[in-house]
């Protein structure tokens, strides 16, 4: 889903509904719609490195946080980030 605002295609968050500001599809699709919707074409934005959740964790020597399902998701917490 997607907004036209300020002349802009702005991405709308399937499960929130909020407006995701900056963000863009890739391939060519956010131009593809930019042209449908008759505003300015944008370039494509340029992906020059990216990081996976697990391993951005990593670079970090303790984490915290909560949540109600972390018994579910126990194997992961000790197999990936070394966690209790």
């Amino acid at each position: 889903d997607y907004i036209i605002k300020g002349g802009e295609v702005i991405l709308i968050d399937e499960f929130t509904g909020r407006m995701m500001q900056g963000r863009r599809l890739s391939e060519g699709l956010h131009q593809a719609i930019e042209a449908k919707e008759g505003v300015e074409i944008q370039p494509e934005n340029q992906t020059l490195a990216s990081v996976t959740i697990q391993n951005y964790f990593r670079l970090y020597g303790k984490l915290s946080g909560m949540t109600g399902t972390a018994a579910t998701e126990a194997q992961e917490f000790a197999d990936i980030y070394k966690m209790e």
